[in-house]
């Protein structure tokens, strides 16, 4: 342990900080390159204003719900994150040795690199003047060296609210695949390919489709997708999906929407999902150096 702090480098930053047209405030601390992980250190400020109140679906397991129970609760959720960003530590080369980006993006078009995952990655949030300040890491394969580098902040993700409907009759599906646009966002999406998998002992059925479509301007993903059966009950439902963007930089999906834990089938279906996320192009550098 000794022999390790004394081969760690640490990079202080002074004034280092950044304000995003969308509001978020970001200030770079200090990073620290040691043998086994390079760890960069900041801060970000959100507006109190920046927070939605998202109604979210989930899958429940308790003593009354042994087998799982989809239950719907209203959450308060923060349209920005230290985490929900985009940017690369290049070298003199301008070659890249290590990028953040948002986890949760298909791999088809996120540029993470020689990301470290740790068990937690923020702090608790500290009430300021401007709002909430959080104290995040963000840790990478070790960078080793004298060197001069530079990060470049290129992307900040916002989520907003969604509330889409597209009402489906399942059974139809396999005979004609069924067509929306989202008009809030101008995303449209076809559902075809329905199979029904019936429960078997202890295990409920599940209702799986196909899901294809072309997300709006500057749009990156969707999230917390859900159904609600012709009486108004709600379900969870998961998406995987492999996406790609095409010539206009517009993301293409396409991958399986699945409702789990169904008692029976379901006639008529709504499809929604409660947000999504906008990618923001921003430009932000600052050099240092490996000493």
């Amino acid at each position: 342990m000794k022999k390790a702090k004394e081969a760690t480098k640490t990079v202080v930053f002074q004034n280092a900080a950044f304000q995003s047209p969308q509001g978020l405030g970001i200030e770079l601390k200090n990073i620290e390159f040691s043998p086994s992980a390079t760890r960069i250190m900041l801060d970000t400020i959100s507006p109190k204003s920046a927070y939605l109140d998202v109604e979210r679906t989930s899958i429940l397991y308790d003593k009354k719900n042994p087998r799982g129970g989809h239950i719907t609760e209203k959450e308060r959720d923060p349209a920005f994150s230290g985490e929900n960003m985009m940017y690369e530590i290049t070298n003199e080369k301008g070659e890249v040795v290590a990028a953040w980006d948002l986890k949760s993006l298909d791999d088809g078009i996120n540029k993470k690199q020689n990301i470290l995952r740790t068990p937690r990655t923020e702090e608790e949030a500290e009430e300021g003047p401007e709002g909430d300040v959080l104290n995040w890491w963000h840790t990478f394969s070790p960078i080793k060296g004298e060197q001069k580098l530079k990060l470049e902040l290129q992307k900040i993700y916002e989520k907003k609210l969604a509330s889409p409907k597209f009402d489906l009759v399942p059974t139809e599906l396999d005979k004609k695949g069924a067509t929306f646009k989202d008009e809030s966002t101008g995303s449209t999406f076809t559902f075809s390919s329905y199979a029904w998998k019936p429960g078997n002992g202890e295990d409920l059925g599940e209702a799986v489709m196909t899901i294809e479509g072309t997300l709006g301007k500057g749009i990156v993903e969707n999230q917390d997708w859900f159904v609600k059966d012709e009486n108004g009950k709600a379900y969870s439902a998961t998406v995987i999906t492999e996406s790609t963007r095409d010539k206009d930089g517009q993301v293409q999906i396409k991958g399986e929407i699945s409702i789990p834990i169904l008692k029976q089938e379901l006639k008529k279906l709504t499809v929604s999902y409660a947000t999504y996320m906008v990618e923001h192009d921003v430009k932000w550098e600052v050099p240092f150096e490996i000493k």
